[in-house]
């Protein structure tokens, strides 16, 4: 298993990628939100964020605020599937 799909599931994790992204912008983390969002789509999301974050033609404002709602999926992915494991 890679580090980032070990990471998937933690919040902590998740929080410090915005973290960074959020002060830094997406060029540091570029590679850990293009695994992110293939791993969200490898899970069934088909939201169109997943496709703005992933395309580099895309402005980068653009490509930041779709990781937010990456995000906020990312996040509530978590919750539903704890809820399924219980």
């Amino acid at each position: 298993m890679s580090t980032n799909q070990s990471h998937r599931n933690d919040p902590s994790w998740l929080a410090e990628l915005a973290t960074a992204i959020a002060e830094h912008g997406l060029d540091e983390r570029e590679a850990d939100v293009v695994v992110l969002a293939n791993q969200l789509h490898c899970e069934g999301n088909r939201q169109l964020v997943l496709d703005i974050v992933r395309d580099r033609t895309q402005p980068t404002i653009a490509r930041e605020r779709a990781f937010g709602v990456m995000h906020g999926i990312a996040l509530a992915g978590r919750t539903s599937h704890r809820s399924v494991a219980a």
